[in-house]
């Protein structure tokens, strides 16, 4: 019962900009990570090429997610 009370109890600002900050981090890595995987996929592809498949990429990935 505790552990369900210290989920329902609100968060402070700080810990909100704390959240904000890390899943801020994890989605920066995470494309970082992507764009060195389509960089090592694609390596005839200038810099901007490479971002412009990204984002087709990431588009056609939130299509499919909006589908659901």
């Amino acid at each position: 019962m505790a552990k369900q009370k210290d989920f329902m109890r609100p968060l402070s600002d700080a810990e909100i900009e704390k959240r904000i900050k890390a899943w801020a981090d994890v989605t920066m890595l995470s494309l970082e990570l992507k764009h060195a995987a389509m960089r090592k996929r694609h390596p005839e592809l200038e810099e901007d090429e490479l971002r412009e498949l990204m984002r087709k990429e990431l588009s056609m990935l939130k299509i499919k997610q909006d589908e659901r």
